[in-house]
């Protein structure tokens, strides 16, 4: 064998160590990009049902109609009036719940451990923890508890419940004879929570829509762009011992199979860390990047298979890129003999992609978040 064609097939244990780690690092970041996609959904299905768990019904039966095709009417007393309104602690929006208890046998509203009595403030931990929650809590009433982590759409939210006199209501109090709604599905409506949600933190979501734009443009398509430039470092020489294979008779099957075995190591690596890492997060709340919104362990652990699409997109993608890369040189090339020099191969092109990506995502994440206090993020 020639000495330049001897240059061509080595590879150095210094770049294979470095494309290994690259191609582990971009299969790692492009599953656990695909399953963000998973946690936002799982997140908004929580948020939706948990949210509807403690909206007030209206005395009507949607499952019942009379002649004209309306709501029937239910004949049923309230047991309590209620009425809505935003405060603020600071720059944080508030949604306070004035409550006043007609029927004190009924149950008290998801959360509460009983009904308020007037003058008494339940509040969510998110609130009392809150720089300014003490004082606005002060202003409504004297402390009487905290709301239950499960009976808030997320554990930021900032609500407080206000117990009131029914005589000192206002008139345009509502009478409700119960709470709970059904919930909705993430994609009811294609425009947020699916109906007129009275808590802030839910009436500002989003259409989820625009979250799966957002994990598309900022998170699956670097990712994908890493994972392509990632595969194709060493190409030169990898066209070169496959051009040895198939001067030796190799078949088109025996080819991919080598391939394959070459990408297997770190691509497993990289799916397998993702997948830790995303059981991982159904132990705990955390927030999603990019979207700097709350996850709920509980939620995600409801979506639990799923977590395993990332890691298989990330293992199909990139077999399909070397496979696709490999025919493309093929069909482009004027001889199928092995090619006699290599050139050197640069490695600061990825760590620069790397980078970049980083940056661009961070930087959208945090910008100008300090400034933009009324915009509706969870």
């Amino acid at each position: 064998m020639s000495n330049p064609l001897r240059r061509a097939l080595a590879d150095t244990g210094r770049e294979r160590l470095l494309r290994a780690a690259s191609i582990t690092l971009a299969t790692l970041l492009l599953a656990l990009s695909v399953n963000v996609a998973v946690a936002a959904h799982a997140m908004y299905e929580g948020v939706l049902t948990r949210d509807a768990a403690r909206q007030m019904t209206y005395f009507i039966d949607p499952t019942e109609t009379d002649e004209l095709g309306n709501p029937a009417e239910l004949d049923t007393p309230p047991i309590a009036k209620i009425a809505i309104q935003d405060d603020r602690a600071g720059w944080d929006l508030v949604t306070i719940v004035t409550l006043a208890v007609i029927d004190p046998d009924a149950p008290p509203p998801p959360g509460l451990t009983h009904w308020p009595e007037p003058g008494q403030v339940f509040a969510s931990q998110a609130l009392v923890d809150d720089a300014e929650g003490p004082a606005l809590i002060g202003a409504y009433g004297s402390f009487a508890g905290t709301i239950a982590t499960d009976a808030l759409s997320l554990p930021t939210d900032l609500v407080a419940w206000v117990g009131a006199d029914v005589d000192r209501m206002s008139p345009t109090a509502l009478g409700i004879p119960s709470f709970g709604r059904p919930p909705v599905s993430v994609d009811g409506s294609g425009d947020g929570p699916g109906y007129a949600s009275f808590y802030s933190a839910v009436a500002m979501m989003v259409p989820i829509s625009a979250w799966r734009v957002l994990v598309a443009f900022f998170l699956v398509a670097p990712s994908l762009v890493y994972l392509f430039v990632s595969l194709r470092l060493g190409a030169e020489r990898r066209a070169s011992r496959l051009a040895v294979l198939r001067a030796l008779g190799a078949s088109p099957r025996h080819v991919r199979a080598a391939i394959l075995a070459e990408l297997a190591p770190p691509v497993a690596v990289g799916a397998g860390a993702a997948l830790l890492v995303s059981l991982a997060g159904t132990a705990a709340t955390w927030r999603l990047p990019v979207l700097d919104a709350a996850v709920v362990g509980e939620d995600l652990r409801a979506h639990i298979g799923w977590l395993a699409l990332g890691p298989v997109f990330a293992a199909l993608a990139a077999s399909i890129i070397m496979l696709w890369a490999d025919r493309q040189r093929r069909s482009s090339a004027p001889a199928t003999r092995p090619v006699s020099s290599a050139p050197k191969e640069r490695s600061w092109p990825v760590v620069v992609l790397a980078a970049s990506v980083f940056v661009a995502n961070y930087g959208y994440a945090h910008f100008d978040a300090a400034e933009r206090p009324d915009v509706g993020v969870l």
